[in-house]
């Protein structure tokens, strides 16, 4: 359950795994699900050799073993589904209906409807080809290892909330390149794909929440960050009241200004974002004109170092950064929005920023529409567009506001700088 210090919830480790998170106004569950043998039936999993007790020094090779049929359907049932709703372990001591219309002052209102519950199901896709480690660059999203155990989940989740917000995100487990010196060693292997030094986001999830700054009718927020954006659980925003959800929070009046602190950054995330920024809509600064040309550019000549982005997705990613802040205004000399996404994989970095510009005089101002006829996305594209650069951005400013754009592809170049030109 949230409460009045800021949270960071990580799931890591994922190699097979299914897990699936629900996350509301109230708080966050998750409930990790191991592959074997919950979704395969496999009782031995791998082939392997044991030593033989009756021939000192001879192994006996056992093949995989699996449940039949039914065993497996019950096993899954109890194990995935039972666990789903009521919990089955000291691990997993809530289910989902032990935290929807139950008693509040045992977390049985974690989930209900007015605490706008959404879910995500994390599960793995098919076993990527030996050696290929970046498959998702190779092949499509929504392939799915366990398809039909995948449907039976999202399908329980509707049946527990006809209209729930249920998004199911695939993940690429590691796999030992070929030249791999550990390969032939299973153990050696499971703690590479495991990757425990945290070197890779694939088969990772992490939730982080912020209370409000303060009682004066400030949001509390939370994220949640995938290993890619492909598929995107918006960053949310509300009021806390402490009644309604029976929460350490304080609470609010409800003739309070709306205003919100956006979540913490995690160096680790793909995405950063520190903000802090109203909701209240303003009349734009009388002196606020429509940019034509960017105010400066990023150097392009340092292309040996960094290659640009394609512009389809320059301008994706750009809309994703400008609807995550429609409704935000900023404030005269007020902190930086700073948003940040880092795609590990195919080492690409999208800079966002919104400023204020130093002793500059004015109304704050919309950050999803400064004016009228100028929108945020406007104003990255133009950034990225109107420098002749090879596609690096610079800055576009409108009235009091600078908007800055800077995707950078870093390939495996190292220590290189990108001054403005």
């Amino acid at each position: 359950m949230w409460a009045d210090e800021v949270s960071t919830v990580a799931l890591a480790g994922m190699f097979g795994c299914t897990a699936i998170l629900a996350v509301s106004d109230r708080g966050m569950w998750i409930l990790h699900l191991w592959e074997d043998p919950s979704f395969t039936g496999a009782l031995l999993a791998l082939p392997a050799y044991y030593p033989d007790p009756n021939n000192p020094g001879q192994y006996i090779y056992q093949e995989p073993i699996y449940e039949d049929e039914d065993d497996y359907e019950a096993r899954f049932q109890r194990d995935v589904i039972g666990a789903m709703r009521r919990g089955n372990s000291l691990y997993h001591v809530y289910g989902l209906e032990d935290l929807r219309g139950g008693d509040p002052a045992r977390y049985g209102n974690l989930f209900d409807d007015d605490a706008d519950p959404r879910f995500v199901v994390i599960t793995p896709r098919p076993m990527p080809s030996p050696g290929n480690q970046r498959p998702e660059i190779a092949g499509p999203t929504r392939q799915y290892r366990y398809r039909s155990q995948v449907v039976k989940i999202v399908n329980e989740l509707y049946r527990m909330k006809p209209d729930a917000n249920v998004i199911v995100v695939d993940y690429h487990p590691l796999t030992p390149p070929l030249s791999f010196p550990g390969r032939q060693d299973p153990e050696v292997v499971k703690s590479y794909m495991r990757d425990t030094r945290d070197a890779s986001p694939q088969g990772k999830i992490l939730i982080q929440y912020m209370p409000p700054a303060s009682c004066n009718g400030q949001q509390a927020a939370y994220r949640v960050l995938f290993h890619h954006r492909t598929t995107r659980l918006p960053e949310k925003h509300w009021r806390p009241n402490m009644k309604r959800d029976n929460s350490s929070v304080c609470e609010v009046s409800t003739s309070a200004t709306a205003s919100s602190t956006s979540v913490p950054a995690s160096s680790t995330s793909t995405q950063t974002t520190t903000s802090t920024t109203t909701s209240t809509t303003t009349t734009p600064t009388a002196q606020a004109t429509a940019p034509t040309l960017p105010a400066r550019c990023y150097n392009g000549l340092q292309r040996s170092c960094y290659n640009a982005v394609t512009p389809a997705a320059a301008y994706s990613k750009s809309e994703n950064f400008c609807s995550d802040y429609t409704s935000r205004t900023i404030e005269p000399n007020g902190p930086e929005i700073l948003y940040i996404i880092n795609e590990f994989m195919n080492l690409v970095s999208y800079v966002w920023s919104v400023s204020w510009k130093p002793n500059c005089e004015g109304d704050e101002m919309n950050v999803g529409q400064p004016i009228a006829a100028f929108s945020c996305l406007d104003a990255m594209r133009l950034a990225f567009d109107g420098c002749n650069n090879g596609g690096h951005g610079g800055t576009v400013e409108v009235g009091c506001v600078a908007y800055d754009f800077n995707p950078v592809n870093q390939g495996d170049a190292t220590g290189c700088s990108l001054p403005f030109s």
